[in-house]
């Protein structure tokens, strides 16, 4: 039985570092899921002590796991996209939102009988066919599919064309699901720049549809969705070789909804960085609350 911690409406005094916090915690945290874009990278760029942070808790052997709402990219090219920024890690440290594709089909066989149609990409390998799913990127043969992936990469898929030929298939298919691996809105890129996230893309498509008057299954799988931290939270058991209570395990973001309202939703206690999306006065007065606020890593 974990302890909740509540969430007062006054924000956290902002400690300067939490590396140099977890060093003098005493043990007192037993695992860490870790947000990556917004605390250890921000775009193209590798925040200051990330190689660090990361090679402490390795040394500290106090077991981690990265948590990204990125479905786009397997956790391979992940690896690659941190090593190409300076950090080297293993895959197997990385959980993905459409790793939650799993988790939803353990849960709902019934969603094998049909073929899904992909909205941009859903990485390489791809996650839909990890899950079991079977999978098309081709708009022609949208039609014949049992339901929508909600995939990312702007760069690589025509929306305008994507989006119509979509909003199209759930008013000739109402009810059927729109999969959303990253409900996120929008994400950071540096610069104080952000972009469109995959669940802001879902949403627009479900106000269409909520005009036209058409149902659609909208089924989220990652941050600050349950099913995406208890996957997690299994693959940090795994590591760790032991079971770890949640509220021992520090949830590490940039976000208030997904990294902070998800974890502590799940029993964790949360530690928002403000080297990412969220600035210091919008905690203030914000409904979801962080256990902890630090300025760095």
């Amino acid at each position: 039985m974990f302890r909740a911690h509540p969430q007062s409406r006054r924000p956290p005094i902002v400690i300067p570092s939490l590396l140099d916090w977890l060093a003098a915690s005493n043990g007192e945290i037993q695992g860490v899921v870790c947000d990556m874009d917004g605390v250890l990278i921000l775009g193209r760029e590798r925040l200051p002590r990330s190689r660090e942070f990361l090679q402490w808790m390795s040394d500290h052997q106090l077991p981690f796991m990265l948590l990204t709402n990125d479905g786009s990219r397997s956790k391979t090219q992940r690896s690659r996209l941190l090593g190409r920024r300076g950090i080297d890690l293993a895959p197997e440290h990385i959980v993905c939102s459409s790793d939650g594709l799993q988790e939803l089909v353990q849960g709902r066989p019934e969603l094998r009988r049909h073929r899904y149609f992909i909205v941009g990409r859903l990485g390489d390998p791809c996650y839909a066919d990890a899950a079991g799913l079977e999978a098309t990127f081709s708009l022609d043969e949208l039609d014949s599919c049992g339901g929508v992936i909600m995939g990312e990469g702007e760069e690589v898929f025509d929306w305008e064309r994507s989006f119509t030929a979509v909003i199209n298939f759930f008013c000739h298919h109402p009810g059927a699901p729109l999969i959303v691996p990253n409900p996120d809105e929008f994400y950071g890129v540096g610069g104080g720049m952000i972009r469109v996230g995959a669940g802001g893309q879902a949403r627009f498509i479900q106000q269409v549809l909520q005009v036209h008057r058409t149902p659609a299954e909208l089924i989220y799988l990652g941050k600050p969705y349950a099913p995406i931290y208890q996957h997690v939270h299994h693959e940090l058991e795994r590591k760790a070789g032991r079971s770890l209570d949640r509220d021992t395990i520090l949830m590490v973001g940039d976000s208030l909804h997904s990294d902070i309202q998800g974890g502590s939703d799940f029993g964790y206690r949360t530690a928002l960085m403000l080297t990412g999306i969220t600035r210091h006065d919008i905690v203030a007065g914000h409904p979801t609350q962080p256990t902890y606020v630090f300025r760095e890593l």
